[in-house]
């Protein structure tokens, strides 16, 4: 090592020294312009505090990696990140890198917290770090060593160091896993066997129960009138689908069985069409959730067929799925003639203007539809305007969601012109819809009450 006799070392060096690791001093280095950044230096070093905690936070970030406080700030839960004193680590001049952690800082409030790049972690080199200088701009005079990710953190773990992800914000496990002696390895081996085992113990009795309520189902037993599948894909895993497949088969057959759930399956379009053609000619099934499930156009077109003539199905739900204008006419179409079904939710899809008008519009000539809920489509004033025209109409709708459609002043005053003209509507959703005046919700505020009704707005 090029220094002077271990008497006049610095703490760090010599702490450094017990563990195998060299300090020298760098030569004629390269730099990077524009900022000069020595280029065999591994990281660049913050050394922070959070406005509202005082904890302090060295971000340890990749020579190349930029860093953007507020991001980081973000990512940490802190309220807003601040230049921190480097008296907090106990350095009085020159570089603070990671190295600066090594040695237990005795003053600076509270332990300090690292937050290391990940992309660190995943060198195939070794990092070089500056361990002591007097003036971090004067690239001739650092003292640099060479160290391992897994060393690095090692040394901070030594002294307790809390170490972050500057990614994710949560606790580095490869800092553990460096640290590890045989008797932890043998625990965690032992802890993901049992994980294993409960993981499957957990399959297991899915698969049981999913099968077990299927065969009922394909007895026809008069007391399932009810029958949850939602998540049962995902979850009974390699023999998710083949579960599906059967309950399909056991459906047109079924007498009994009023309610089906299917949420959250990842069924997409072809999922979709099976479960249309599954159900086509059923006159018990009644409610239908079928939410979550990645189904477009085609799939809803499939599922269409269910409301057409003969059709008994009182209630849909489509909400949460990739809907667009194209399905919705189509599910306008369907609803014309259909005189069954009292509840649609179709929220949460990517339905805009045209789509909304025309599914309204299809409901001109439905007698039954009593809940129709649009929120979060970009369906905007357009839909609600043709909304009201229905409700001046014969209309039988009695809950009508449009939270966070885009509509403005035009969409609800022609709404509240409806509601004041004396139509059949109950409860009405325009909350988030930031575009609505103080004057308007004013008026649907003062309606609400004359009417005894419910109009949200917030």
């Amino acid at each position: 090592m090029n220094t002077e006799n271990d008497a006049n070392q610095p703490p760090l060096w010599s702490l450094l020294r017990s563990q195998g690791l060299e300090v020298s001093r760098e030569t004629d280095p390269v730099l990077d312009p524009p900022n000069n950044k020595p280029v065999g230096h591994a990281t660049h070093n913050l050394l922070v505090k959070d406005k509202k905690s005082k904890q302090v936070y060295m971000l340890v970030n990749a020579q190349s990696n930029s860093c953007d406080l507020k991001a980081v700030a973000k990512t940490l839960g802190a309220k807003e990140l601040r230049m921190a004193d480097r008296k907090e680590v106990g350095v009085d001049a020159g570089c603070i890198t990671a190295l600066s952690l090594a040695l237990a800082p005795t003053s600076g409030e509270g332990k300090i917290t690292a937050v290391i790049d990940e992309a660190l972690l995943d060198a195939k080199t070794p990092l070089v770090l500056c361990a002591g200088c007097a003036d971090p701009l004067d690239h001739s005079q650092h003292n640099v060593c060479a160290l391992s990710a897994e060393k690095l953190l090692q040394l901070l773990r030594d002294v307790n160091t809390p170490l972050l992800s500057l990614q994710s914000g949560n606790q580095l496990e490869v800092a553990a896993d460096a640290a590890k002696g045989e008797g932890d390895a043998e625990a965690d081996a032992a802890r993901e066997a049992k994980e294993a085992m409960e993981e499957q113990s957990f399959l297991q009795k899915q698969l049981g129960e999913a099968t077990a309520q299927i065969k009922r189902i394909e007895a026809n037993d008069k007391s399932v009138t009810v029958y949850d599948f939602a998540h049962k894909v995902p979850y009974l895993k390699q023999h998710g689908a083949p579960m599906f497949t059967r309950l399909l088969a056991a459906l047109p057959s079924n007498r009994f069985l009023t309610t089906v759930y299917l949420g959250c399956n990842d069924l997409g379009d072809t999922g979709a069409v099976q479960v249309a053609e599954a159900l086509t000619g059923t006159q018990t099934l009644l409610h239908l959730y079928i939410q979550y499930n990645n189904i477009g156009d085609d799939g809803l077109g499939a599922l269409c067929g269910l409301l057409g003539e003969g059709s008994v199905l009182k209630s849909l739900y489509v909400y949460g799925n990739s809907i667009t204008c194209v399905g919705a006419k189509r599910l306008g179409e369907a609803l014309g003639n259909n005189k069954a079904l009292q509840k649609l939710h179709i929220s949460q899809n990517y339905i805009g203007q045209d789509g909304g008008v025309a599914l309204v519009e299809g409901l001109g000539e439905n007698s039954t539809l009593e809940v129709l809920s649009l929120s979060m489509n970009p369906v905007g004033d357009a839909t609600a305007a043709s909304l009201a025209t229905l409700l001046n109409g014969q209309s039988q709708l009695q809950f009508v969601t449009l939270s966070g459609c885009r509509v403005t002043d035009e969409g609800a005053t022609a709404l509240g012109d409806a509601i004041e003209g004396g139509c059949a509507i109950q409860t009405l959703d325009l909350s988030a819809s930031q575009n609505v005046g103080p004057a308007v919700r004013e008026r649907l505020a003062a309606l609400a009450e004359t009417k005894r009704i419910r109009i949200a707005t917030n």
